[in-house]
């Protein structure tokens, strides 16, 4: 069987708002959580200890380093940001090109004596300046591929595009599988608001928060504007 081509997978842009533990790979593949996180959660929210093991088992795949998810509502932002890079680098290629040229112009017009001729090693200068003029001819292969790509604008960028576009891409599958898990036990998904502080709160809110605060180091928790955010979004 033929070796299959590298394919580099763009990497999910997420914006972390808070310190979600990172799981090596070569930890078990529920290592990371305590069986006595899972009896806290059942006894105070109430579900059945397999079930909590089974969600958490879910949420493994969230504390890699990095996430792949398919993100077309970053396309033009991508696209965007990849020509104009990629225009930036062939006009440094170009002037790197013509400056080469021109050096191995010079290179060709010189003569370079042997400093090792006495112990009967060639003259590598030739097999230098052949070395420099198989690199322009590289180069020019080079440009010719970028220079079409520009043209064709079919470039896009790997990294963050606009971080401030950027969500917390963990934080809304973590609550979409939560949600999901609610509407299998039956369970009303809403919340309370405090008519004084405007507080978000309620037994979905606090149980995402106390399984946030397993995933998280230092333990942390979600406000409940934030929980009700993605709410609103999976309702619709």
């Amino acid at each position: 069987m033929e070796p299959q081509p590298d394919r580099k997978r763009p990497m999910t842009v997420t914006r972390n708002t808070i310190k979600w533990k990172v799981v090596d790979k070569g930890l078990a593949r529920d290592g990371w959580f305590k069986d006595a996180d899972l009896e806290r959660l059942a006894s105070v929210h109430t579900i059945d200890e397999e079930l909590l093991r089974q969600l958490f088992r879910k949420l493994t795949s969230l504390l890699r380093p990095e996430l792949h998810l398919s993100q077309p509502e970053l396309g033009p932002a991508s696209s965007k940001a990849g020509q104009k890079k990629l225009a930036r680098a062939n006009d440094l290629m170009r002037s790197a090109q013509g400056k080469l040229f021109e050096a191995s112009k010079i290179m060709e017009s010189l003569g370079f004596s042997n400093p090792l001729a006495y112990a009967g090693v060639r003259n590598p200068s030739g097999r230098h300046l052949s070395e420099l003029v198989s690199t322009l001819e590289s180069l020019k292969e080079c440009r010719d591929f970028y220079e079409t790509m520009e043209r064709s604008e079919l470039a896009y960028f790997l990294g963050t595009p606009d971080l401030r576009k950027a969500s917390d891409e963990r934080r809304t599958i973590l609550c979409i599988t939560i949600f999901n898990l609610w509407l299998d036990l039956e369970r009303d998904l809403g919340y309370t608001t405090d008519p004084n502080s405007g507080e978000r709160t309620g037994p979905l809110i606090e149980f995402v928060n106390d399984v946030v605060e397993c995933m998280t180091e230092p333990p942390s928790r979600l406000s409940g504007e934030a929980i009700k955010r993605e709410l609103d979004d999976f309702r619709s």
